[in-house]
């Protein structure tokens, strides 16, 4: 009851985040803080405080994640270290939020090794958690596997849309195992997972221009990036910010 508690109240806070159009980028235990405990139908359950801002930005925004550490680089989702992604939509933090789900019900990381190379492996190999003839608890894992999909289309797409899960979960709306195995998960959310994400076509010289030949060649402090409105200027400055990253970690 007391985890369960906390992954609703952890969501809620992103859920409230994202609706002002803002990402974390940086959710892990720990930036979750229990400060005390409250009452409530005769249970003392945990209060908890989602902080740490300092990487935020606004949904839709160009940005860098900037994880300094294997435990930080655990948490981010595989198109973010790949450098394959914009890393700019709320699957991101979804997918952070299910490493930490994962952590809080087992009290282990999913991952059995946490170094970059093999973070950035397709599929990433999970440590599968154990089985249980708890409805509520196998309701739970489904909940998490499904936030740690490697394809982003498959996760939930919004806060919302798991917290409506959660419900269930909480809720014991199930009378046997079969019924909730059987359960559509993410149920709510919204038609935007329709709409494939935008990709980098037909860039590959000028990616391996900027990479290899101009940044291999410490002379560069600066380079600027022009083109005519439209032309995918921001979508190729967000491929090339993660690739930097990922050679510098």
């Amino acid at each position: 009851e007391e985890k369960l508690s906390i992954i609703h109240q952890i969501t809620q806070a992103v859920e409230q985040i994202h609706s002002f159009g803002l990402l974390h980028r940086d959710l892990k235990p720990e930036n979750i803080i229990i400060v005390n405990k409250v009452t409530h139908n005769d249970l003392s359950l945990p209060l908890v405080i989602v902080c740490d801002f300092g990487f935020a930005s606004y949904i839709g925004t160009s940005m860098l994640h900037t994880g300094s550490n294997g435990a930080t680089l655990a948490y981010c989702a595989p198109e973010i270290l790949k450098g394959s992604a914009i890393g700019n939509e709320t699957t991101t933090d979804l997918y952070s939020l299910g490493v930490t789900f994962y952590e809080i019900l087992s009290g282990i990381s999913p991952f059995p090794s946490l170094t970059l190379e093999d973070l950035k492996q397709s599929p990433r190999k999970i440590t599968p958690l154990s089985s249980t003839t708890s409805i509520r608890e196998r309701l739970l894992q489904r909940v998490i596997f499904k936030l740690l999909k490697e394809t982003p289309e498959l996760r939930y797409q919004s806060a919302f849309s798991l917290l409506q899960d959660l419900k269930y979960v909480t809720d014991m709306a199930f009378s046997s195992l079969d019924e909730a195995e059987q359960f559509t998960l993410g149920r709510t959310d919204s038609f935007r997972k329709l709409f494939s994400k935008p990709i980098i076509i037909g860039r590959e010289s000028e990616i391996k221009c900027i990479t290899q030949d101009i940044l291999s060649d410490e002379h560069y402090s600066l380079v600027k990036l022009a083109g005519i409105s439209g032309s995918g200027k921001s979508l190729l400055l967000e491929h090339l910010s993660n690739i930097f990253y990922l050679q510098k970690n």
